[in-house]
């Protein structure tokens, strides 16, 4: 009986959602991100917890990514589904927007908290790129999640209420960033722990796809 648990896979899936959880709880809680003055409070009064939040939450998802990108090896070639064949990919290039987009936002701000700036202004500014990177890191990311899922049911490593709670959990990852605060972060990232946790512990009941 195959699985889709090697060590590597093991500390990605939980190190990942970990770091990122660590990270959304270091960097302070923010009731409506849409609120640039509001947060703009929160940082200049905490620039480090910020910063140290942001690279966390940028360097969580990118682990997540590279769980996702292991474990998918185990089932992409059994499934005739082809959006298995998008999950590598949209894992890398997801993650790394994402990164690149708490990585620098993190950054900016505390640099221009420590040197006496405007971080509301630089917030309002930032926006303008912030915002379309974050939209589109969320998107690649949830076709690697929705993907993954499928995928692994697909190939008949996770069966009955496994399938069906991975499938729920991709989808949840995704929608949660809808919400417009903390706490949407917060959804989404218990939500990739626990389809981390289904994916990386499938086990391959059919280990010869002809016999299926």
């Amino acid at each position: 009986m195959q699985t889709t648990r090697t060590p590597r896979a093991r500390l990605a899936a939980v190190a990942g959602p970990a770091l990122a959880a660590v990270g959304a709880l270091t960097r302070p809680y923010v009731a409506n991100i849409l609120d640039t003055a509001a947060m703009a409070q929160l940082a200049t009064a905490a620039p480090t917890r910020w910063v140290a939040g942001s690279v966390l939450l940028a360097s969580g998802f990118a682990l997540s990514a590279l769980a996702l990108g292991t474990v998918s090896r185990a089932f992409v070639a059994r499934t005739s589904n082809r959006s298995g064949q998008l999950i590598m990919p949209a894992a890398v290039l997801g993650a790394s927007a994402m990164g690149y987009q708490f990585g620098a936002s993190g950054i900016g701000v505390y640099g221009t908290a420590t040197s006496g700036g405007d971080v509301a202004q630089y917030l309002a500014h930032a926006a303008r790129w912030e915002t379309p990177v974050f939209v589109t890191a969320v998107a690649i990311l949830g076709v690697a999640w929705i993907a993954a899922a499928w995928a692994a049911a697909d190939a008949g490593l996770v069966t009955g209420r496994r399938a069906m709670v991975a499938k729920i959990a991709a989808v949840v990852a995704v929608a949660a960033f809808l919400i417009p605060s903390t706490a949407g972060e917060y959804a989404s990232i218990a939500a990739i722990a626990v389809l981390l946790h289904m994916l990386s512990t499938a086990r391959d009941r059919d280990p010869d796809p002809a016999a299926r």
